[in-house]
C-alpha cells in the first residue's frame, strides 16, 4: 500500500494493521542505528509485529533508508524527529 498520495512511500499491508502504539514501538527498534546494534529483544519485536518480525526486519534492512522514511512519515514524524500528532514525543529518526 502507499502511504499518502503526497509521500508515495511503500509500506507493507501488515504495517497498516498494527495499532499506533505498535507502529511506534516497531519504528523505534528498526531505525538504522538500532538495527546496526541489534540491541533490542527480538521476541518483544515479534509480539509487536503481530508475529511477522521477519517481514518488518527484512523490509527495514533491504528497503533502508526508504523503509524507515515510510514508517516515519506514516507516524507523522518530521525531519526534526518529532512526532507531530499534537503531543510531544521524541522518536529516534535519522534523515538519510
Amino acid at each position: 500500500e502507499i502511504v499518502g498520495a503526497e509521500g508515495g512511500l511503500f509500506v507493507p499491508r501488515e504495517w497498516n494493521e498494527l495499532s499506533l502504539a505498535r507502529k511506534k514501538y516497531v519504528y523505534e527498534r528498526l531505525t538504522y542505528e538500532r538495527l546496526s546494534r541489534w540491541d533490542y529483544d527480538v521476541l518483544d519485536l515479534a509480539v509487536a509485529c503481530g508475529d511477522v518480525p521477519l517481514l518488518f526486519v527484512g523490509w527495514a534492512i533491504l528497503g533502508a533508508p526508504h523503509a524507515q522514511n515510510a514508517m516515519a512519515r506514516s507516524l507523522g514524524v518530521g525531519p526534526d524527529g518529532e512526532l507531530h500528532d499534537g503531543r510531544q514525543h521524541k522518536l529516534q529518526h535519522r534523515q538519510y
